[in-house]
């Protein structure tokens, strides 16, 4: 049976890829179907303009 690389390994390899802007590298790090969230992102129904205030 292989194992793959460690969860050490795998975040150091994505951290490189960042620091060396290699966005396609990045992306191939991904599950075709996975998702980006951002879970404390500003409500997107909620009035930020300036004649709400």
């Amino acid at each position: 049976m292989t194992i793959g690389p460690s969860a050490t390994d795998v975040f150091r390899h994505g951290l490189r890829l960042l620091l060396d802007k290699d966005d396609a590298g990045r992306i191939g790090l991904w599950h075709e179907d996975g998702a980006l969230e951002f879970p404390f992102a500003p409500d997107p129904a909620a009035d930020f303009t300036r004649s709400a205030r």
